[in-house]
């Protein structure tokens, strides 16, 4: 439960400020200046979507019954995220921005496939 807790307040911090400065953070990301329809998009996307992820993992880790499933499906999203990001390291430019982004996205895909182990070996 704390895994997920942890993971989904990271999420939500990031949504949140994604939502709240979302030319600042698009700029972090690289995406240089926006028009309005592209800080529309970026809003809706890193923003809700990140949100969205956090309130979801929030919920669920609220009932123990839950937290397997919770766990597993973090993982798995989280995982491909990174796979994605190293891949994108891979094809494209790498900077300190994006090498961090990769750090982050590796660790947390690996805390949350530790968090669904050790409760996998609970249960057994």
């Amino acid at each position: 439960m704390i895994t997920l807790r942890a993971v989904a307040a990271l999420y939500l911090i990031s949504g949140l400020w994604c939502a709240a400065a979302p030319q600042l953070a698009a700029g972090f990301l690289g995406f240089g200046s926006l028009n309005e329809k592209g800080l529309a998009e970026f809003f809706t996307v890193y923003g809700g979507l990140q949100t969205g992820l956090a309130v979801a993992m929030a919920v669920v880790s609220l009932k123990p019954l839950n937290v397997m499933v919770g766990l597993l499906f973090a993982a798995v999203f989280s995982s491909v995220l990174a796979l994605f990001r190293l891949l994108s390291l891979a094809l494209y430019s790498i900077d300190m921005a994006m090498l961090g982004m990769a750090v982050l996205e590796v660790t947390l895909a690996i805390v949350l496939w530790s968090g669904w182990l050790r409760n996998v070996r609970k249960r057994d």
